[in-house]
């Protein structure tokens, strides 16, 4: 019993492909073998193809690898960098620290 859901020409609610009749139609193997060797060629060239844009891709993956790392290697040269500006301000800190007790005691 169908599902109150259910069209006519659909099982379970789910569209169902009418039937199709094809007629058989007789190849010559010559007429086969010509339109195989195009298929192949043609699968050949778009293999090709696709081979070349992978390589396009993976050179740009490297490239921008490359540029990550460089882009690493200079946060890593300004935090070195920022830290040292922190420790020579905390060294001026202490400096000007003891210059004013030096002058509050003269």
């Amino acid at each position: 019993m169908p599902s109150r859901f259910t069209q006519p020409g659909e099982a379970n609610g789910v569209p169902q492909p009418e039937e199709q009749h094809m007629e058989m139609t007789t190849v010559s193997p010559e007429e086969d073998t010509i339109s195989l060797k195009d298929n192949m060629a043609a699968i050949q060239g778009v293999s090709g193809a696709l081979k070349s844009k992978i390589n396009l891709v993976i050179t740009e993956v490297v490239l921008i690898r490359t540029d990550f790392q460089n882009v690493g290697a200079r946060v890593k040269r300004a935090e070195g960098s920022l830290k040292k500006v922190k420790d020579d301000l905390a060294t001026l800190k202490k400096q000007v620290y003891e210059l004013k007790t030096t002058t509050a005691s003269l």
